[in-house]
């Protein structure tokens, strides 16, 4: 039989955490542009990676780290490329 202890604490763990990551997520793009905030959020991975290693001793294959560049890059390229010119004229001004 499960206690309330363990569900409260489960609940605290999972809320908690996640509300306040989606909170400081939400402002933290309000500040930066929508291609900074598209390769900063597509860096997560590396950033997950890193701590992993460094926290658990994990270690990624080649593979993984292929499949990352490629993620990474890909950001990093529909960000600086410049819109097409028949994009152009497709935004509304709100």
């Amino acid at each position: 039989r499960r206690s309330g202890m363990a569900w409260a604490l489960l609940l605290y763990s999972a809320v908690g955490p996640g509300a306040l990551a989606d909170v400081l997520q939400q402002n933290g793009q309000k500040e930066v542009s929508a291609s900074e905030a598209n390769v900063i959020l597509c860096s997560e991975p590396i950033f997950t990676a890193i701590l992993a290693f460094l926290i658990a001793g994990e270690t990624t294959t080649a593979t993984e780290n292929a499949g990352g560049a490629l993620v990474v890059l890909a950001a990093v390229l529909a960000s600086t490329s410049s819109p097409s010119t028949s994009d152009a004229g497709d935004e509304e001004e709100v």
